[in-house]
């Protein structure tokens, strides 16, 4: 989806919402400094049919980075598995394993978040949903800085 910005709005739409929607918008708006409620809602269209169109893209190319990562720190552990390592070895295996340790928990964080949309396309209490979605991205969030704190404790 592509819009000139010299292009005309002139099409005008007629939407029932709910109060909690209907603030999460403003504020939404507010937060990224959008004039008007008509504003922030298209932008959050734009958004959405952006996102739409690419999130099997984005969960596909950072699982092939999980998986890579994941096979790069088996074969080094494999590798050096029974043999005498310098202690600089051990500081780049410790190092590569955190780093591993940060992508599963950023994939977690990925695919909680991209499956929010799914759910909305189902039918059912769109409250409900929200609230789910809400509920199900802060767990992610909190999981994710929970293990990158454990990970690197001054962050």
């Amino acid at each position: 989806m592509t819009t000139d910005k010299s292009e005309n709005k002139t099409q005008h739409l007629h939407i029932l919402m709910a109060p909690t929607e209907v603030d999460a918008i403003d504020e939404w708006g507010f937060k990224n400094r959008i004039r008007t409620r008509a504003e922030a809602i298209r932008r959050l269209c734009q958004m959405a049919l952006v996102f739409e169109g690419s999130r099997d893209d984005l969960v596909e190319a950072y699982k092939a980075i999980f998986v890579a990562s994941n096979t790069a720190v088996d074969a080094a552990f494999k590798a050096l598995d029974g043999n005498e390592v310098s202690s600089d070895v051990k500081a780049a295996l410790s190092a590569a394993w955190e780093t591993h340790q940060e992508l599963m928990a950023a994939y977690s964080l990925i695919r909680s978040i991209v499956s929010i949309p799914a759910d909305l396309k189902q039918d059912g209490e769109l409250e409900r949903i929200f609230e789910e979605a809400r509920d199900l991205a802060e767990r992610a969030r909190k999981t994710f800085r929970e293990r990158r704190k454990g990970l690197h404790p001054d962050k």
